[in-house]
């Protein structure tokens, strides 16, 4: 009895940090300009058919893409394939997006299945049910290929306006942004931005493997509920995580050395800042930087250092500072 409640303290603890959906010292010679504005609502904008915004199941709508258009004054300056962390409502990446557009960026805000609207819709069945639903049923195969969809249409827009494309991510979107461009030689990306990407997490982490077995198995999620696609994560999506880092172990090499810019809280209850610094020596990407990221005492959720992805979760200088740091790497 006491052996078992041991092992289920531990898969709680892991569970735990793993659930997480999932001021700043920039670590290069220079000061960085805060950005200037007042915020805004977004519009959004949905992508139609002919930019693969259906699967074509049974032929129903599928939710998967929303386009932002750029709301700079001139031309737009590069096109953005974006991708929401594990668990993470892909609305929540919106303030990411709003800094893009206002820079002239157009912004193509990715769903994976089992978030936000990525769901098949059902008449006896909630839409919270459906999603979780769906949740279940992904794969690590199903989400690359989601991802690649989504990279083909930003590519079309980027190459029809002969401008740059990049990656934003964070957490798991971050992850296999990158895994898609280390594995598949097609694949390139002019520059990425990547927010406490889940490339290298802590050893401690890794302890939920043991229920890999058990897909639709859903652990129940202690993070902030206002960033949650749902209210606990399927085994399915853990399972999912770990074979993209599995594949982006045996693939990172001079395909990923692209210019980036890592924004990672030391502190990052799910990504180990020292691992992942280990990794860009091991792997030789010398064009990736680290933004070390220290979050302000106003911070709503200042104890999950795991989540830094808009004003709540940092502060407000310190992310006005990421979001000029990360126009400025785009745009340099």
């Amino acid at each position: 009895m006491k052996f078992e409640t041991v092992f289920i303290g531990m898969m709680s603890f892991a569970a735990l940090l793993l659930c997480i959906a999932c001021g700043s010292t920039y670590e290069r010679p220079g000061t960085i300009p805060e950005a200037t504005g007042d915020r805004h609502t977004e519009e959004t904008i949905s992508m139609g058919q002919n930019e693969n915004n259906r699967h074509g199941i049974d032929g129903e709508e599928n939710y998967s893409m929303r386009r932002h258009d750029s709301k700079g004054p001139g031309a737009t300056g590069g096109v953005a394939l974006v991708i929401h962390g594990l668990n993470l409502q892909p609305s929540k990446m919106e303030s990411i997006i709003k800094f893009l557009t206002d820079s002239g960026i157009e912004a193509l805000n990715l769903s994976l299945r089992g978030h936000g609207k990525n769901f098949d819709r059902h008449a006896d069945r909630d839409p919270a049910r459906a999603r979780l639903a769906a949740f279940k049923s992904v794969s690590y195969q199903l989400w690359m290929d989601e991802i690649f969809t989504a990279y083909t249409a930003a590519k079309n827009r980027s190459d029809k306006k002969d401008v740059p494309l990049f990656l934003i991510g964070f957490s798991l979107g971050g992850l296999m942004g990158a895994d898609l461009l280390a594995a598949t030689p097609d694949v390139q990306f002019d520059k990425m931005i990547l927010f406490a990407p889940a490339i290298k997490m802590h050893l401690r982490n890794y302890m939920i493997r043991v229920l890999a077995p058990f897909p639709r198995l859903t652990i129940p999620s202690f993070a902030l509920a206002s960033y949650q696609s749902n209210d606990g994560t399927p085994m399915a999506g853990y399972n999912a995580l770990f074979e993209s880092l599995n594949s982006f172990a045996r693939n990172a090499g001079p395909g990923a050395n692209v210019p980036t810019l890592v924004f990672i809280d030391k502190k990052d209850e799910i990504v180990s800042y020292r691992r992942l610094q280990q990794m860009v020596q091991d792997k030789n990407l010398d064009q990736w930087q680290f933004y070390i990221v220290q979050k302000e005492g106003t911070a709503e959720p200042a104890k999950i250092h795991h989540l830094i992805i808009d004003v709540p979760s940092t502060g407000e200088n310190v992310w006005r500072k990421m979001m000029a740091a990360m126009v400025i790497h785009l745009y340099n």
